[in-house]
C-alpha cells in the first residue's frame, strides 16, 4: 500500500482525529471479526459482577501487579465460579471448556473494566497442573479452595544462581520415607504473600541431565521451614526471595512423576506465555501521549496535528492490536483443546517486545514529562517504560522461545545443545 509510514499518518488522522477514510475494496472477506455471539450471557453476568463490587475509589485499577489484588473481589468471583469459568463444575468452574468462547468472552472482561487479576492468572495456570498431573487426592484438597477464591498459588522457578533457566534448579528435595525434605532458595516468587502454596521446581536427581532430573511440588507455603521475604523493584512491585529448610512434604503433594518435571513445566510454560495484557498498557501509554499532544502546542498548532506525532501514536495502536489478536488465538487454541505448536511463544516475544519498543518510544516523544512518575496521565508512560524492562525475561526469555518458533513451527534444526 506504498510507505508505512505514510499508512501510519493516515491511519492516525482516521483513529485520533477522526477524519474519514476511503478503503480500498477488498472483496469478500471470509474472516468474522464480530465477538462469537456464544458465551455472552457468561460475559454479561461477570459484567454485572463485577458493576456491583468493583469500586474504583477503593480498589486500585490502575496498577497491573499483585499489590492491586482484593480479596473481596478475589472471593466474590469465587462465589459466583467465575474465577476459572474453563475448570469442569465438580472443581468448582462451570465447566466452560465446552464452550471455548464463553470462557474468552468472560475472561475479557477483566481487561475491560481494568482489574490486573494477577493471582488469578497464576493460580489458573497451576490449577491446569494439578487437573493434568496431580493425584486426585490432591485435586480433592486445593482445587474447590482455589475456585471458592480461598486459596491461590505463585511459582517457585527462579533461583539466585540460574537466573531464567528454570532446568537449572539446584533447590533439593530428597526422599524421606513417605515425604520429601526440601532445601534451597528462591528468586521472584512473585505473589507468594498472597498465597497458600507455591509451585516449586526441585532437583531430585542431582547426576541426572538437568532436564530430566526434576520434579515439580505444590508445597504449602505454612509448611515449617519456608520463609518469605520481600523484594522491591525498580518497578514498583513487591517480588520475593523464598528460602526452604528441611520443609517436610507429604508425596502427595507431587505433581508428575519423579525426575519427569519437565514435562509438567512445558504444560504450565504453555499458559504462560500468551501474549498476556501488555496490548492493554500500550493502548493505556498511547492514550496518555495522545490526551498531552491534544493539550500541547508548538509553533502555533497542537501536537495532534502534527504528522510525526500522529504516525508514532498510530504506530503503538497498530501493534497493540496484533498483539491482542496473537493473544487471542493462544487463548482460542487453547480453549479449543487444539495442539499449539508454537503460537503462544510466538505472541510472547512479539507482545513483550511491542511493549518496549512502544513504551521506549512513548517516553522519548512526550518528554520531558514523560520522565515524571505518577499513576495516571504521562506517569503511566514512565511507569510502563520501567515496567517493560523484565518482560522479555519471565515465561520465557525472547531467545528461547524463538527456538521454540524455529524448532515447533518453521521445522529448523536445534540450535542449541
Amino acid at each position: 500500500m506504498g510507505d508505512p509510514r505514510a499508512e501510519l499518518i493516515r491511519g492516525g488522522r482516521r483513529l485520533l482525529l477522526g477524519e474519514p477514510c476511503i478503503l480500498p475494496d477488498v472483496g469478500i472477506v471470509d474472516v468474522d471479526f464480530d465477538a462469537p455471539p456464544d458465551g455472552q450471557d457468561l460475559a454479561e453476568e461477570t459484567r454485572a459482577l463485577f458493576a456491583r463490587i468493583l469500586e474504583p475509589a477503593h480498589h486500585n485499577l490502575v496498577d497491573h501487579n499483585f499489590e492491586a489484588h482484593a480479596w473481596d473481589v478475589h472471593r466474590a468471583l469465587g462465589e459466583a465460579r467465575l474465577l476459572y469459568p474453563d475448570w469442569p463444575e465438580k472443581w468448582g468452574g462451570r465447566g466452560a471448556d465446552a464452550d471455548a468462547d464463553a470462557t474468552r468472552a468472560s475472561l475479557s472482561v477483566w481487561q475491560e473494566v481494568g482489574y490486573a487479576g494477577l493471582a488469578r492468572s497464576i493460580t489458573a495456570l497451576v490449577g491446569h497442573a494439578i487437573l493434568h498431573f496431580g493425584s486426585t487426592a490432591l485435586r480433592e484438597e486445593v482445587l474447590e479452595r482455589m475456585a471458592k477464591g480461598e486459596a491461590t498459588a505463585c511459582l517457585g522457578y527462579t533461583e539466585p544462581s540460574g537466573g531464567s533457566d528454570v532446568f537449572a534448579a539446584n533447590t533439593k528435595a530428597e526422599r524421606d520415607g513417605e515425604d520429601w525434605i526440601i532445601n534451597g532458595q528462591k528468586m521472584f516468587t512473585s505473589g507468594a504473600e498472597l498465597a497458600s502454596y507455591v509451585m516449586l521446581v526441585t532437583r531430585t536427581d542431582p547426576d541426572a541431565p538437568k532436564h530430566k532430573g526434576i520434579t515439580t511440588f505444590l508445597v504449602p507455603l505454612d509448611k515449617a521451614g519456608i520463609d518469605i521475604h520481600p523484594v522491591h523493584t525498580f518497578m514498583d512491585e513487591r517480588t520475593n526471595a523464598t528460602f526452604y529448610q528441611d520443609v517436610r512434604v507429604e508425596d502427595r503433594y507431587r505433581l508428575g512423576k519423579v525426575n519427569e518435571g519437565a514435562k509438567v513445566l512445558a504444560a504450565a510454560l504453555g499458559f504462560e506465555q500468551g501474549g498476556g495484557y501488555y496490548h492493554i498498557l500500550m493502548r493505556e501509554m498511547a492514550d496518555s501521549v495522545t490526551e498531552w499532544a491534544r493539550s500541547t502546542n508548538r509553533n502555533g498548532q497542537a501536537l495532534i496535528e502534527d504528522s510525526h506525532v500522529l504516525a508514532r501514536i498510530a504506530k503503538v495502536h497498530a501493534e497493540a492490536r496484533i498483539a491482542e489478536v496473537l493473544s487471542g488465538r493462544v487463548l482460542g487454541t487453547r480453549l479449543a483443546g487444539a495442539q499449539d505448536l508454537a503460537f503462544g511463544p510466538a505472541a510472547k516475544i512479539f507482545s513483550t517486545e511491542a511493549f518496549i519498543r512502544a513504551s521506549s518510544d512513548l517516553l522519548d516523544l512526550a518528554a520531558p514529562r514523560s520522565t515524571l512518575r505518577g499513576k495516571d496521565g504521562l506517569g503511566l508512560v514512565e511507569k510502563g517504560y520501567r515496567h517493560s524492562s523484565a518482560t522479555t525475561i519471565y515465561g520465557g526469555t525472547s531467545e528461547v522461545l524463538r527456538n521454540m518458533v524455529a524448532e515447533r513451527r518453521l521445522g529448523l534444526p536445534r540450535s542449541r545443545a
